[in-house]
């Protein structure tokens, strides 16, 4: 019996640069919808691909920058805490927080399964918060009576998609 179509994990699912889902070329309009699915967003290490898998079924979707984005950032006395494209809120780890020359501020998300990177609204909150040693130049944010490096990288570092955990938050 021939299928009337040709079974693919393939779709034409797409999250772009801003953090917009997609399907068919078309953006996912309804917030709802929208976060649901960005929810169900993993990274394959095995094919090094993004996928949306629920307990049902999985697919592979293109992703153009990450599959994430943080909406908002509020800082409180035990840190700032991050509000995700996915619906979903978390404390921000310091240790995972990579800045870019150009203010682009990105960080692993969900224990270091996916990399987001910040709105600018929500990088504005963020940078506001930070200080600059004049001496060293380092990046700082104090919080919980400590002082928390962030690290600063170059603008053409490729950042991998999952955090491995090897990298230790420097301090002051």
């Amino acid at each position: 019996m021939d299928l009337p179509f040709r079974f693919t994990r393939e779709s034409t699912l797409r999250v772009d640069r801003d953090g917009q889902l997609w399907h068919d070329g078309a953006p996912i309009l309804n917030p709802n919808l929208a976060q649901g699915l960005a929810r169900w967003i993993v990274f394959d290490p095995e094919t090094q691909r993004y996928m949306m898998r629920n307990a049902i079924d999985w697919c592979f979707i293109t992703v153009d920058a990450t599959p994430l984005m943080i909406t908002a950032v509020t800082l409180t006395p035990a840190g700032p805490r991050v509000q995700l494209s996915d619906g979903t809120a978390e404390p921000l780890v310091i240790a995972r927080v990579r800045l870019t020359p150009e203010g682009q501020v990105y960080a692993w998300v969900h224990e270091g399964a996916l990399l987001a990177r910040m709105t600018r609204s929500a990088a504005f909150t963020f940078l506001d918060a930070v200080s600059l040693d004049p001496e060293t130049d380092a990046v700082t944010l104090d919080f919980g009576g400590q002082r928390h490096t962030i690290v600063q990288i170059e603008a053409s570092q490729p950042l991998p998609p999952t955090f491995d955990g090897v990298l230790s938050e420097p301090s002051l």
